[in-house]
């Protein structure tokens, strides 16, 4: 037993191992460890041993990515990484940047993204790390300035197939193969036939066989 935390041990080895879990303190302070051993006789042992408990310290958390002062595009995703530490090794990372907020609820190295707001002037803005353990000790605060700019440049295709001008054969399907690029993200692609309805296409490739009717001309007699 040590403080409020027991185990039992039932088993004939000589040598038991057990985990116990330290009271939580707020100073340095002994904590009396006893153990009491029972044989199929009947026969009692008791032992104790004082230990000292000392207060758990708060967490704490480096970055590698992003940096102070950080110029990012309107609409991209940020990478936040790192690495958070704890001597209980129970902690979590909460990040915040506008309206989106992430959590990390292990220590050990970490990496994940956060949307960035879409502006339409270049913005200020702050990323918020705070890093909390499982008694409420809170690391130092980290607020990181970052200016979000805005999206001007339009996205493009580039279309592969068929070549501009070129003829297809009526009632025979032909290639349709299109790249889409964007400075910050392509997040949406889709083609239609004349004047057809569009069909939307995942990702920023389109890739089709586009079917066409049969074509008559006429000879004059």
């Amino acid at each position: 037993q040590l403080g409020s935390s027991s185990v039992t041990l039932v088993r004939p080895a000589a040598i038991g191992t057990a985990s116990l879990t330290a009271p939580v303190v707020t100073a340095v302070e002994p904590v009396v460890l006893s153990a009491t051993v029972t044989d199929s006789a009947g026969h009692v042992t008791q032992t104790s041993v004082t230990v000292s408990a000392r207060p758990d310290d708060p967490p704490t958390f480096s970055l590698t990515a992003p940096t102070d002062g950080l110029h990012v595009k309107s609409g991209a995703s940020l990478l936040v990484s790192g690495s958070l530490a704890d001597d209980n090794g129970r902690a979590t990372l909460t990040a915040t940047l506008g309206s989106a907020t992430r959590t990390v609820a292990s220590v050990g190295p970490f990496s994940f993204t956060l949307p960035v707001p879409v502006v339409a002037l270049p913005t200020p803005m702050t990323l918020a790390l705070r890093a909390q353990d499982f008694t409420g000790h809170v690391a130092a605060p980290v607020d990181l300035g970052l200016v979000v700019e805005p999206d001007t440049a339009p996205p493009t295709v580039v279309v592969s197939s068929p070549a501009p001008g070129s003829s297809v054969v009526g009632g025979k399907a032909f290639s349709l193969v299109a790249t889409a690029s964007d400075d910050v993200a392509v997040t949406g692609l889709r083609y239609r036939v004349d004047q057809g309805a569009f069909t939307a296409v995942s990702g920023r490739v389109i890739s089709v066989q586009i079917p066409t009717g049969a074509v008559s001309v006429s000879t004059p007699m």
